[in-house]
């Protein structure tokens, strides 16, 4: 929360602390950020820590023998960045041709087997500690907006109630045809959601950091 932190005190520079939009284990730090310093409100896509779906779970528990053939040059890595694309295909969103260029970009990490082996080994922290790990108990008393994507295949979003309940000031949408990561699929819903957030929950001059 080091980087976070010193975000926040940037744009609190002003007197009015920022409103923090993040998707996944994003939304999950800006949540975690929250908790910890003054923010105007937090915009949560698709939380990750609080309710997985089954097969992410399962993920999680076997990430360290799927990625060992990868690491170890079993696996070429224009392989492994095909394997990525694919995967990435089905599991962040629902409709592939519709976030090709965020795909592509993410995909495009696995480059070197030097970089498959510091992004996997991030995804094997990151799912250890995430998904496996209890749910956080997190005192929030800013507004939080929960997001979730009707197709998430990563997060069911019957999770987003919920989730919304666990904060005194809690709400949700669900927005159909969407999956894990809606800022790719419908960037133009997620800007109007935010914006019409933070107009709701600040008075005067405000910003969105994210």
């Amino acid at each position: 929360l080091h980087f976070l932190t010193a975000v926040v005190r940037h744009y609190s520079a002003d007197g009015q602390p920022p409103v923090l939009v993040g998707n996944s284990l994003g939304a999950l730090v800006a949540l975690h950020g929250a908790a910890s310093m003054a923010t105007t409100g937090v915009v949560a896509l698709s939380p990750v820590g609080f309710v997985h779906a089954r097969g992410l779970t399962l993920a999680a528990r076997v990430t360290p023998l799927v990625t060992l053939p990868i690491t170890t040059g079993l696996v070429p890595p224009f392989a492994a960045r095909l394997i990525a694309h694919r995967a990435l295909s089905r599991l962040m969103v629902h409709r592939p041709r519709a976030a090709r260029v965020a795909l592509a970009a993410y995909a495009d990490q696995f480059r070197t087997r030097a970089d498959l082996r510091r992004v996997l080994a991030a995804v094997g922290r990151v799912s250890q500690e995430m998904v496996l790990a209890p749910p956080p108990a997190l005192d929030i008393e800013c507004p939080v907006l929960v997001v979730w994507g009707e197709r998430d295949r990563l997060l069911p979003a019957t999770a987003a109630a919920p989730v919304a309940a666990l904060f005194p000031h809690g709400s949700c949408e669900v927005l159909p045809g969407v999956g894990h990561c809606p800022q790719m699929e419908s960037p133009e819903t997620i800007g109007r959601m935010s914006v019409d957030f933070i107009r709701m929950n600040l008075d005067g001059p405000h910003q969105a950091t994210s």
